[in-house]
């Protein structure tokens, strides 16, 4: 019987406070929950990123970067986590390096020990590409940091990646006009466990749309309470639950945008919740607004479907790629339309219910076994 391969999962830049988690985090746990048995796992992280995947890959031997996210700000960790990654993974020996972010704890590692070790495989997960940081919500400083870093790490994932995992087709095209050779580009999507959305109670109380995912500008968030203002002209007594953890100063400003357009008794900020109560939210309600500016795949989109509950979203190139029917898209920027769309499902059950329908047969299309499998398939692609 031949050995195991050993792989090493870096997931040394996952950042959290706990309280939220992006949709690539979960496609991590959800994949490897699958195929962690299939090899000798390790794990470089945080101890953040230690609580969220240790019940999943019990077995895996867990390199954990010794001091907490709360000692140092987010660019002094990255740059300490880097230099404490190369330092251990030199240290060990594997088949396989799985990077699970382009960020720099998690590309420069594998780069260097690339470098050294030429017959260990490196993939590389890329899910998005940020829009230029003029356009992009959020403080700009962050926005250029975080477009210069993406271009330095695209430049060392061209040059040594053995195989590069993107959500969709533009971001692969995008790599491949960058100078990523289309040889090693594989595209593999998100997936939906839609027997658990299935089995998800109502809620009691019963929102008339809901809002679910990070409170990060990016989002959309300042638009969606622009929009529910819309809403509320036409129906005053329409309610919002913006369920989703982020960073407190933003959640601030978010709730004092909801004062100051007198919309507190029409909006309830409910923050982070357990996942049961954030999706029964979810799945009692009439419409699923999501105002995102840039999604690399749409994980909290599909889960929405997967409940059947019709989603309002603008219109973005990946949505017309991976959600070809049961989304309702509006041009980006069009505040009022939006609030019209979302009115139109409101007042309308008929329309409700066939949008609802469509839309959980075109989350049936993802299911988490057969992601897993194919990332199965690319990672031991020379096996």
């Amino acid at each position: 019987m031949s050995r195991k391969k050993s792989l090493l999962i870096m997931f040394n830049a996952f950042w959290t406070d706990g309280h939220s988690f992006g949709g690539g985090d979960k496609r991590l746990l959800e994949i490897f929950r699958r195929i962690g048995s299939s090899f000798t796992l390790g794990v470089m992280t945080s101890k953040e990123g230690r609580k969220f995947l240790e019940k999943v890959l019990p077995d895996a031997v867990f390199h954990v970067y010794p001091r907490t996210q709360e000692e140092q700000g987010i660019i002094g960790a990255y740059i300490s986590r880097t230099f404490w990654a190369i330092k251990v993974v030199f240290g060990q020996d594997y088949d396989c390096l799985y990077a699970s972010s382009d960020f720099f704890p998690d590309v420069i590692p594998c780069y260097l020990y690339k470098g050294k070790h030429h017959l260990s495989r490196w993939v590389q997960c890329v899910f998005h590409i940020y829009p230029s940081w003029l356009v992009r919500p959020g403080n700009k400083v962050r926005n250029i940091i975080g477009s210069l870093s993406q271009s330095l790490s695209f430049m060392l994932i061209k040059r040594r990646a053995d195989a590069v995992i993107t959500l969709n087709e533009n971001v692969s095209n995008c790599l491949v006009s960058d100078g990523v050779s289309k040889n090693v580009m594989h595209v593999n999507p998100c997936g939906v466990d839609t027997v658990y959305f299935t089995s998800i109670p109502l809620n009691e109380i019963r929102y008339d749309g809901c809002f679910l995912g990070r409170l990060v500008p990016s989002k959309g968030i300042l638009d969606l309470v622009k929009i529910w203002g819309e809403v509320v002209r036409v129906l005053p007594n329409a309610k919002l639950a913006v369920i989703g953890g982020g960073d407190e100063s933003f959640a601030k400003q978010v709730k004092d945008e909801v004062a100051n357009a007198r919309l507190a008794d029409n909006i309830a900020v409910k923050g982070f919740l357990s996942e049961r109560e954030a999706f029964g939210i979810l799945k009692s309600s009439k419409v699923f607004l999501f105002p995102s500016h840039e999604e690399g795949f749409g994980m909290s989109v599909v889960e929405a479907m997967a409940c059947a509950v019709p989603v309002v979203a603008w219109d973005l190139p990946v949505y017309r790629e991976v959600f070809s029917n049961g989304l309702i898209s509006v041009e980006k920027g069009n505040i009022s339309l939006f609030g019209q769309k979302v009115v139109e499902i409101l007042k309308d059950d008929r329309i409700a219910l066939e949008v609802g329908r469509t839309s959980k047969q075109m989350a049936g299309m993802y299911d988490w076994a057969k992601v897993a499998e194919e990332e199965l398939k690319i990672i031991r692609q020379r096996d």
